[in-house]
């Protein structure tokens, strides 16, 4: 026996737009919480400066994209090589500058004296728990891996005979990498000053203990009061 279909009608105004996918599953799209909780849980509403955060990846991103697909676009290799390079020197210059100060609250430079020797200079927030930790990890995650992958692709080029490209992996590495070290000394140096400010408040803060009188009697009442001894009660054997 055959069953005839059974049909039956369904409101317009039900359709798959009246539910937004959340983690957790399904609810309702006139939930407004909804939204937020999807739009809260992204990487850049985590971040104290969604701006700074978004630049600190989008030209290293960027350089990686032309370099490996920019054959895509032209085949002429001066604009490949210049396009390339000039992505890095703004990917140097707002590392250097702006997520790094934005991100972390460190901030480098360096300069030739007269003699010719390189003088480095640090600057850091006084307070370091404003900096968020979600943009600290991205920003030493990215400062790290992006050396990494130049010289992944530097090795790869090499064993490929790729001698053209060397020059745009080896910039690569070079702004990379001195922002990497720029950043480290900083940090350490960051770290050095907070040391250095802990361990001379505790000195100030001796010294004036030291100064207060009440504190200095209460010190030689110490030192000088003798401890009372209590004779003591001998005891007898037993005899058996």
């Amino acid at each position: 026996m055959s069953k005839e279909l059974e049909f039956i009608s369904v409101d317009d105004t039900d359709n798959e737009d009246d539910f937004a996918m959340d983690e957790g599953g399904y609810h309702s799209a006139h939930d407004p919480s909804s939204y937020d909780r999807v739009i809260g849980n992204s990487c850049l509403k985590q971040s104290k400066h969604p701006v700074a955060l978004l630049f600190h990846f989008f030209f290293k991103s960027l350089a990686l994209f032309i370099y490996l697909f920019g054959g895509w676009f032209t085949s002429n290799f001066i604009v490949h090589f210049v396009t390339c390079i000039i992505l890095l020197a703004f990917d140097f210059w707002t590392v250097k500058n702006i997520s790094g100060r934005l991100l972390v609250g460190l901030r480098w430079w360096s300069y030739v004296q007269e003699d010719g020797q390189s003088e480095w200079v640090f600057e850091s927030l006084e307070d370091m728990a404003e900096v968020s930790p979600f943009d600290s990890k991205m920003f030493w995650g990215a400062l790290y891996l992006t050396p990494l992958i130049w010289a992944l692709f530097l090795v790869l080029g090499l064993l490929r005979l790729k001698f053209e490209y060397v020059p745009i992996m080896a910039a690569a590495l070079m702004l990379s990498g001195a922002n990497l070290v720029g950043y480290v000394k900083c940090s350490n140096s960051a770290q050095e000053k907070v040391r250095n400010m802990v361990s001379r408040g505790f000195k100030d803060s001796s010294m004036a203990a030291l100064q207060n009188s009440s504190f200095r009697s209460w010190v030689l009442s110490l030192l000088v009061a003798t401890p009372t001894t209590q004779a003591a009660t001998p005891v007898r054997s037993a005899e058996v």
